[in-house]
């Protein structure tokens, strides 16, 4: 699991912090309160009390791109982000990467939505504004020419698929073990769909790469294994946090 990962990560940043001024209490900018940077972060504050007796705040997060901004302002001083938002940006250190986000087409069941292409003009969620799962949309969509300016109320968040059923299908980059989306992927109103060979084949030109979704424990889930691509989330801080 990602835990022993996060022990390589906090060793990093103890080796970069203790070297300077250490905060009072390290500020770890996540995600939404019911997602799954959240709930890494919350591991990350167990750790860090546990290993080094640190206090830390968890700052709740509308995702990647906010964390960075977070990052910085000085807001925060270690955060969670998807590759995508890191591109060049040369004021954050990679400390180290957490685990694979892996993109979910989750679609409504008896919507008439059978491919990717069905969903244009569709209501879909793409992730919330400033989210790393808000600019992986944004990439692969077009990267497979699907338009995504005639998709409707696209910034609603993808939980809210479980109370508003006007919402037809979700585009969800996480990681398969995110609570929510595993709530959604054993409701019956809902249903997984997969990546064909000739769209993965087009995302891995453009820096994805090859992954496949267990259907293990997920009702709604036909498939051993669904193909589909992934980027990854880094633990990251600022790039002159050890100066």
């Amino acid at each position: 699991w990602v835990i022993p990962v996060l022990f390589l990560g906090l060793f990093l940043l103890w080796q970069s912090v203790r070297q300077s001024y250490v905060p009072d209490s390290i500020s770890i900018g996540t995600g939404m309160s019911d997602q799954f940077y959240h709930q890494v972060g919350l591991e990350l504050k167990k750790e860090l009390a546990t290993n080094y007796n640190q206090p830390t705040k968890i700052v709740t997060t509308s995702g990647s791109l906010e964390n960075i901004n977070l990052l910085n302002s000085g807001a925060v001083h270690i955060a969670i982000a998807q590759l995508e938002v890191l591109a060049n940006d040369n004021s954050v250190a990679k400390l180290t990467p957490l685990y694979a986000d892996k993109v979910h087409i989750v679609i409504r069941k008896d919507q008439g939505i059978s491919t990717l292409k069905d969903l244009q003009g569709r209501v879909v969620s793409l992730g919330p504004l400033h989210s790393g799962m808000r600019i992986t949309s944004e990439r692969i969509l077009p990267a497979l020419n699907i338009d995504v300016a005639g998709m409707q109320q696209t910034f609603t968040p993808f939980q809210d698929m479980l109370t508003d059923p006007s919402i037809e299908a979700g585009v969800i980059t996480t990681r398969t073990e995110n609570q929510v989306l595993q709530r959604l992927l054993n409701d019956s109103r809902f249903e997984l769909l997969g990546l064909t060979t000739s769209q993965i084949n087009q995302l891995t030109q453009i820096g994805y790469h090859r992954d496949r979704i267990s259907g293990e424990g997920l009702s709604q889930v036909e498939a051993e294994l669904t193909p589909t691509v992934a980027t990854m989330a880094f633990l990251v801080s600022d790039a002159n946090a050890g100066e």
